[in-house]
């Protein structure tokens, strides 16, 4: 009951390198319970890694909003806050990117990506799992789709009690349209695909 979107709003530049900014938003109410999330991520354009993230999680009354900038020249992470750390990888991945990332595997069913390169040293190693293929109708239309589970070692969208999927369409595009996962405290969130705009 609600709405979310997945899209790449465009390119912008940080700290002088080109990234394309990607965000997804997902609103919705279950009952008395209200969620509504953001999630940022700037890739860099030529390397396909994240150079900033940025999470604004508000699910009944847990609220989380952070920003995390990446320098993967000196395999550091600051925050908003002032905080800082150590990062796991020189080419970083956080909850979102790493979406856009699993596109680019081979996809072959019953292989399985084992990845070290989650920002945070304790999200790793993330595993993107292909476990089928299937044919599903959305809003959209119906779709030919192969089938992955990304676990992050942390709690979210992709964590590893959210046993999470996401349905790429079975050709070169890789379109997401259905994905499932567990939300703290909501249960089960779907998102089913209802209208898709080429980029330019």
């Amino acid at each position: 009951m609600g709405r979310g979107s997945l899209e790449v709003v465009g390119t912008e530049t940080i700290r002088g390198q080109a990234t394309f900014r990607t965000r997804m938003r997902v609103n919705g109410r279950a009952l008395l319970v209200t969620v509504n999330d953001t999630y940022e991520s700037w890739i860099d354009t030529d390397q396909l890694f994240s150079r900033r993230f940025h999470q604004n999680v508000q699910e009944a009354r847990y609220r989380r909003n952070r920003t995390f900038d990446f320098f993967p020249e000196s395999g550091t992470w600051r925050r908003e806050n002032g905080s800082t750390g150590t990062l796991s990888t020189r080419e970083p991945l956080d909850d979102l990117s790493f979406i856009y990332y699993a596109r680019t595997l081979p996809l072959e069913v019953g292989t399985t990506h084992t990845i070290r390169r989650y920002f945070k040293p304790d999200g790793n190693p993330v595993t993107i799992r292909v476990l089928r293929r299937e044919t599903v109708t959305v809003p959209a239309g119906r779709f030919r789709t192969i089938v992955v589970q990304p676990i992050i070692q942390t709690d979210g969208l992709f964590g590893e009690g959210g046993r999470a999927e996401v349905y790429f369409t079975d050709d070169a595009r890789r379109i997401p349209v259905l994905i499932r996962s567990r939300v703290p405290v909501v249960g089960h969130l779907t998102m089913h695909l209802r209208t898709y705009r080429a980029g330019s």
